[in-house]
């Protein structure tokens, strides 16, 4: 799987844990990058996988001509309670992504 960054990814302060995480999503070892699906959205599919005990990658799955992983966000001091902001920023930056990478979700 290609793995594919967004422009703004701040990884800085999770260089290691993104790096072991990213290499196992690129070998599409999901279970040990503790790969969970995002529900309750209204559109598109996000899944976050966990860095540490308190960061979350936020990721999506796309297909361009080949199955891609497009790292989005790094989510610092996770926290389960604020995912509708998320989702608003998610629908900001959407076009600009289907732009950038010629994307079909």
């Amino acid at each position: 799987m290609k793995i594919l960054e967004y422009t703004g990814l701040d990884i800085s302060g999770v260089k290691a844990s993104y790096q072991k995480v990213s290499e196992a999503i690129d070998r599409d070892d999901f279970r040990s990058a503790q790969v969970r699906k995002l529900v309750n959205l209204t559109h598109g599919k996000f899944f976050r996988a966990r860095l540490d005990a308190a960061n979350r990658l936020l990721f999506t799955l796309v297909r361009s001509e080949e199955l891609c992983a497009v790292m989005l966000e790094v989510i610092t001091s996770h926290n389960a309670r604020i995912p509708a902001r998320r989702e608003r920023n998610l629908q900001k930056h959407e076009p600009l992504m289907r732009e950038q990478y010629d994307l079909k979700f």
